[in-house]
């Protein structure tokens, strides 16, 4: 009966070892990678973080008051700069009370932004956006200061008129001038209602730089201090002391 005998080369095992050891390298070495990858992605993460917070180095309130600076426009691109100053934007329904308005766009959006807090408009009309005047009449709740520039042909002082002629019961400060080139010889006269200082009790300012027609039996204004209005050579005496008469003050 014949006898097998195995030959196993001398260090055969070792190599075994060694490729076993091989295998087992590259396996802790890829761990060792893909650890790193997770931790170089973390610290992207965190650093991108840190690095939009650094806005909460500097107070929430001053960036507000830099964000208020802002036309209303930049304050809209403001948003899309940053996630958080675009919170820090939007938790404050004060920061869009007030702007610009030339569209009917812009109008709705600070609505929309503001909730319930009194509004500060500065309406410029062009030929053919008088619209905006006749839409802010639905607003007059709300407004507390009113600035309108007029500019281009423009039948605005006629919605000038209606708007004053609205209960406003925050109004403060009311504004209207014109733009340079504007032709206010043939624009019609602004005619403030008798009763102003009923619709409008809070009134402090009022500053029109056109024509002003104002009424014999126009009501004194009591809060008022600051009172500028332009007046047509043809006015005269009478004019002139109904104005007085708007102060308290008697003939």
């Amino acid at each position: 009966m014949s006898r097998y005998y195995t030959w196993i080369p001398q260090g055969a095992d070792q190599l075994n070892h060694c490729t076993s050891s091989a295998e087992t390298l590259e396996q802790q070495t890829e761990q060792l990678l893909s650890a790193a990858q997770t931790a170089v992605a973390r610290l992207r993460n965190n650093w991108n973080r840190r690095a939009g917070s650094a806005l909460d180095v500097v107070p929430r309130e001053m960036w507000i008051s830099i964000l208020a600076w802002l036309p209303l426009a930049d304050r809209v691109v403001a948003l899309s700069t940053s996630r958080d100053l675009r919170d820090i934007a939007l938790a404050d329904p004060a920061l869009w009370s007030f702007g610009e308005v030339n569209r009917i766009g812009a109008l709705q959006f600070i609505r929309r932004m503001s909730g319930s807090i009194p509004l500060n408009l500065h309406v410029l009309t062009r030929g053919g956006t008088d619209f905006i005047l006749r839409e802010i009449r639905g607003d007059t709740e709300r407004i507390q200061a009113l600035h309108i520039s007029l500019s281009g042909h423009s039948g605005a002082p006629d919605h000038v008129d209606k708007f004053l002629a609205c209960s406003l019961p925050l109004l403060q400060d009311f504004r209207l001038d014109i733009t340079p080139g504007f032709d206010y010889q043939h624009l019609p006269f602004i005619a403030p209602p008798p009763n102003l200082a009923v619709l409008a009790p809070r009134l402090k300012t009022v500053d029109i730089g056109v024509y002003v027609n104002i009424p014999t039996d126009m009501q004194p204004l009591p809060h008022i201090t600051h009172f500028s209005i332009t007046l047509p050579w043809a006015a005269g005496r009478e004019q002139f002391f109904t104005c007085c008469q708007m102060f308290g003050h008697s003939r």
